[in-house]
């Protein structure tokens, strides 16, 4: 019985202290969100954005055997496209109320992504300036033709 307890006092010990040896380091996580560092990330600051890339670089910190994880966020704004049925401009909101009425009358759908002003669109020139006024890099432009359009 003794020698039992002895056995497992000293089996006991040397868990404790090879534990104690080998303790994992703190990781201190930083955000930097376009360039910018964030000190208090809570997610909040990617509503509205698209991730374009996401990278985690990994160094040791000069505190207490910690390690900084740096999360390195490049984003862009998610823009609303400009929709036209048959040359008539809509905003999302206005097509989704009659995007129902559509059903079986498409005859094609033109997406132009990152519009920049010299495209060939078919459009009328009432629309050119809706156009021109909201030509950028980001902006898509869906294009809707429907079979009873002449």
């Amino acid at each position: 019985m003794i020698m039992g307890l002895s056995l497992l006092t000293t089996i006991v010990s040397l868990t404790l202290i090879s534990g104690a040896v080998t303790a994992p380091p703190d990781t201190i996580h930083q955000y930097v969100i376009d360039r910018s560092y964030v000190p208090d990330f809570d997610g909040t600051q990617l509503v509205g954005k698209s991730i374009v890339s996401y990278q985690i670089v990994t160094a040791p910190s000069d505190k207490n055997n910690s390690i900084i994880k740096m999360h390195v966020i490049n984003t862009s704004s998610i823009e609303k496209p400009l929709i036209f049925v048959d040359n008539i401009g809509y905003t999302p909101e206005e097509y989704d109320k009659i995007k129902a009425s559509l059903a079986g009358k498409i005859k094609s759908i033109s997406v132009y992504r990152g519009v920049k002003e010299g495209i060939d669109m078919p459009v009328s020139a009432k629309n050119i300036e809706l156009i021109k006024k909201n030509l950028d890099n980001s902006r898509s432009i869906i294009v809707i033709e429907t079979k009873n359009n002449k």
